[in-house]
């Protein structure tokens, strides 16, 4: 496989994430959203059943907070994979574990993501972050293949880089697909970053 070809397939799953959020933020604009129909048209059934069903979705939500959480956590290896050299050994520590299990944590997020993309998309159809939801499942599965790609193949800069653009991509699509769950997981990474650099910087100018 010819090097530049690797590109294509991300640009493909690129444009077509982008093309869906598109799709659905004009579909919300104008009330173009799929409706639902028959007994759960107004509400669903009352009773028991409801409440399983309520049960059954805050379940599968649930999922997809892993899922959100995994992929924030897994973007870390990007900022301590600079790090392995600090002088601070538990920092040293840290990244080694983020890199040994980087690739678990990316499949564990992809399982949970598909199981809670499938529920949403037999059950949930009508709700409006469906679309964003294949956006973003699309783009983690294609990270997936590039992760998998990379220990397979020699052009290891190249997939490395396409990977990385991919999981800023992923980042954002899920900004826009899971909202406030998101922007907590990115609040906690981010305040990670800040203190990991400020010990770390301290331990450099004690040197």
């Amino acid at each position: 496989m010819k090097s530049k070809s690797l590109i294509y397939p991300a640009l493909i799953a690129a444009a077509a994430c982008l093309l869906l959020i598109l799709y659905s933020l004009l579909a919300a604009r104008h009330g173009l959203e799929h409706q639902p129909s028959g007994p759960f048209k107004n509400g669903g059934p009352a009773g028991s059943f409801r409440h399983e069903k309520d049960n059954l979705k805050e379940a599968f939500k649930f999922l997809g907070t892993i899922a959100v959480y995994a992929g924030a956590l897994n973007f870390l290896w990007f900022y301590f994979k600079k790090k392995l050299k600090s002088p601070l050994s538990y920092i040293k520590i840290a990244g080694r574990y983020l890199h040994k299990f980087h690739t678990y944590i990316g499949w564990a997020g992809l399982i949970a993501a598909a199981v809670h993309g499938v529920y949403f998309l037999l059950k949930e159809f009508q709700d409006e972050h469906v679309l964003t939801g294949i956006s973003s499942i699309l783009i983690l599965l294609t990270l997936a293949v590039y992760g998998w790609l990379f220990k397979k193949l020699r052009s290891k800069k190249l997939i490395r880089q396409i990977h990385f653009y991919l999981a800023c991509l992923f980042l954002l699509v899920l900004l826009i697909h899971a909202g406030g769950t998101m922007f907590a997981a990115a609040a906690i990474i981010i305040g990670i970053c800040v203190i990991v650099w400020f010990l770390d910087s301290r331990a450099q100018n004690r040197k």
